[in-house]
């Protein structure tokens, strides 16, 4: 990939709706959560969860 090359999402567009699987047992969709808050973060804290392959 070139450094003038964009990937992801441009500045001032949404992201795309996701979902995620939690250490809760359910499912987690960005746009459940949008409809609450204005910024959502997710951050990954490790990559030795079961869930990561």
């Amino acid at each position: 990939m070139s450094l003038t090359e964009m990937t992801g999402t441009e500045i001032d567009n949404y992201a795309p709706d996701f979902e995620l699987p939690g250490v809760d047992g359910e499912v987690h969709h960005l746009a459940r959560y949008l409809e609450n808050f204005k910024v959502v973060c997710v951050i990954f804290l490790s990559n030795q969860c079961p869930e990561v392959d």
